[in-house]
């Protein structure tokens, strides 16, 4: 049977996007031999709220950050299930999951089409 971790993430203010993404990625660390699949939530590096700078902040997928968490979960030796990401360019945002296996290869994304919202809210932004 396969041991799974959630990691739960405080997507405030309160810190940046960078400190978020430095603990998380020491909470995968530290989960090292003790679980065989990681799962980050939705959109957890920038927030779900931070609507105002998601052009800013949208990465593709061969960013700095997927290249991290590849690596991560490569030392770690765990499946990953990184969450979301905003991904594309200006006019083409989508939220991207994505899912690393344990050799730090990507092996499965996924672009969301339900969008929450109808007019507003997600809709709005992918």
């Amino acid at each position: 049977m396969p041991r799974v971790a959630l990691i739960q993430v405080d997507v405030s203010d309160l810190e940046t996007p960078a400190q978020r993404i430095t603990q998380v990625v020491q909470q995968i660390r530290d989960l090292k031999g003790s679980c065989d699949v990681v799962i980050l939530p939705e959109l957890w590096a920038i927030g779900p709220f931070n609507t105002s700078r998601f052009h800013e902040l949208a990465g593709r997928l061969d960013d700095d950050l997927l290249t991290l968490l590849t690596t991560t979960a490569r030392e770690a030796h765990v499946w990953l299930h990184a969450g979301s990401f905003i991904s594309g360019e200006m006019d083409t945002l989508t939220n991207t999951a994505v899912v690393i296996s344990p050799a730090g290869e990507t092996v499965a994304t996924y672009q969301k089409i339900h969008l929450f919202g109808f007019d507003q809210g997600e809709a709005e932004y992918f």
